[in-house]
């Protein structure tokens, strides 16, 4: 593990003030919202991307950092333009830094030391998710991060048996936001990272295995000001089945996972705050079919004010949803963003109305030019072919010789 210059007491001295004092909640004071500095894999067809982007909680600030998905070229003009460009830019305008599949080596070893001094100096909240190929071990061996996260990595090569999650900790706040006691055959994954708690971390769920010992899932501690927060298994694949990509709360445990981080409070109410992400989740999806639509029938000159018109309303009305959300008003969240929902499908009922009425002059017109096409050249062949008009008969000569007639 790289050393970063503290001190092995100056560690000790931060640890036992953080598990003393604790962390302060961190948000935006004008948003009330989340600030996630994501780095990793910002695909918007990627759950966990989609699901942070999707939920009101949070404002997602995203740095591609994976290094098979993108060129290093790429990577590094991107760490460029989008990371905090001073550390006070990374302390003032993000709250949690969330680790998802990114590569410690495509940053220099100033950030590494910026985002540990946020953790503990700053209280910023630090997450990080994966295994060997999302370079999980990376930041533990070679940066000082090592210092920041409750675990050790015992083995970088992933165990691939098959184990079951166990809580150990129901009492933990972002346990008791999910329920956990009903996730039966989904709390299985395929793998694990062997992983070593820190002393004075807290593993609040493990993985027990088929065969060998129990291994840390879930771990987190608060580091001076800060918290941090690890989670270590072998996501599944088509091949080996992901039974936790089927379970209906994963979106929630992904969002509810960066809340702790954050020490915000999480809702207590797991299904209702359940049904308004879907709904939402919904609505997006919804939108993002109904936009596709607008440009394919603008292409063709149908009129899409109208449809836009409605899709602006919705829009509008998402937007106050937004502030209900961080109240928690979640019941008068749910019921307007299914009203939303029923608006989109209005406006995508109209839109295809709208598609229907400009490809109807389009097939109007195409009839017309094959029609007369098939006229034109109809009269043609009847009139050469038939009546022949323009031939003549020519008449019967005979052979003559010097005005002889033979």
């Amino acid at each position: 593990m790289a050393v970063c210059g503290l001190a092995t007491l100056c560690i000790m001295l931060i640890l036992t003030a953080g598990s003393v004092l604790g962390m302060e909640p961190r948000r935006s004071p004008d948003t009330r919202r989340v600030r996630l500095l994501y780095i990793g894999i910002p695909e918007p067809d990627w759950l966990p991307y989609l699901y942070l982007t999707t939920d009101p909680f949070f404002e997602v600030h995203s740095v591609p950092a994976h290094v098979n998905l993108y060129r290093w070229d790429d990577l590094r003009r991107w760490t460029r333009l989008y990371m905090p460009k001073t550390y006070d830019r990374l302390t003032e305008d993000h709250d949690v830094v969330a680790l998802w599949g990114a590569n410690p080596m495509i940053f220099p070893d100033r950030t590494h030391r910026w985002i540990h001094d946020a953790v503990v100096k700053d209280g910023l909240g630090i997450k990080i998710f994966g295994l060997g190929t999302y370079h999980f071990a990376d930041w533990m061996d070679f940066t000082c991060l090592g210092e920041v996260f409750p675990v050790e990595v015992i083995n970088t090569d992933a165990t691939r048996v098959w184990s079951e999650m166990r809580i150990l900790r129901p009492e933990n706040p972002l346990i008791r936001s999910l329920p956990f006691e009903d996730i039966g055959s989904h709390g299985f994954f395929p793998g694990f990272m062997r992983m070593r708690a820190s002393e004075g971390s807290e593993v609040i769920a493990d993985l027990v295995p088929e065969y060998g010992s129990p291994n840390p899932f879930m771990t987190w501690w608060d580091l001076g000001e800060g918290r941090s927060f690890v989670s270590s298994v072998v996501p599944g694949s088509r091949k080996l089945g992901c039974p936790i990509c089927e379970w209906q709360f994963l979106p929630d445990m992904i969002s509810n996972t960066h809340l702790f981080v954050a020490a915000v409070d999480i809702p207590t109410d797991p299904v209702l705050l359940h049904e308004v992400r879907r709904a939402l989740y919904q609505y997006r999806m919804a939108r993002k079919g109904l936009i596709s639509t607008v440009e394919f029938i603008a292409i063709f000159g149908a009129n899409t004010i109208p449809v836009e018109q409605m899709m602006n309303l919705a829009d509008g009305k998402i937007v106050e949803l937004g502030d209900m959300y961080l109240d928690l008003k979640l019941q008068e969240c749910l019921y307007l963003a299914e009203e939303q929902i029923a608006s989109l499908h209005a406006a995508g009922e109209l839109a295809v109305d709208l598609k229907n009425r400009a490809l109807l002059w389009i097939y109007v017109a195409e009839w017309l030019a094959m029609t007369g096409t098939l006229m034109v050249s109809g009269f043609v062949v009847w009139t050469l072919m038939v009546r022949r008009r323009l031939y003549r008969e020519i008449g019967h000569t005979r052979l003559m010789k010097s005005g002889v007639l033979t």
